[in-house]
């Protein structure tokens, strides 16, 4: 993997997606991390105000995950629907997110999104 000498690293496609939540939404850790390496925008958005994080979370990407985190000021960023990653990692199961830290400690799972559901109800609505 190498990034070309020019190439911008927070470029964006038609929805908005920068190469950081394509390296995340796909499990790219090497990818990921490269792009990190070269200054890509960890708080980018798309156009669902989704974060490579939220992406990370969605997609059950722990190790991405575990990169994003500590390069961030609040991991409680919410997207267009409010939800948090700590929202999108339980709506697909990826429940490891919220109790290992890998949320850094501060994810809070008392954030409601937009439809007044914090990340518990959303566990225990998919069970």
């Amino acid at each position: 993997l190498c990034v070309p000498t020019g190439a911008n690293v927070n470029a964006k496609d038609t929805v908005w997606l920068t190469p950081l939540h394509r390296a995340a939404a796909s499990r790219h850790e090497k990818a990921l991390h490269l792009l990190l390496k070269h200054s890509a925008d960890v708080n980018a958005r798309d156009k669902h105000w989704q974060t490579p994080l939220h992406v990370a979370a969605a997609n059950r990407a722990t190790k991405c995950v575990e990169a994003l985190v500590p390069l961030l000021s609040t991991v409680n960023v919410a997207d267009r629907t409010g939800r948090t990653a700590l929202h999108h990692a339980v709506h697909s199961g990826h429940l490891e997110v919220g109790t290992d830290g890998g949320a850094r400690g501060c994810a809070s799972p008392s954030t409601c999104d937009k439809k007044d559901r914090q990340p518990l109800h959303w566990a225990a609505f998919l069970g």
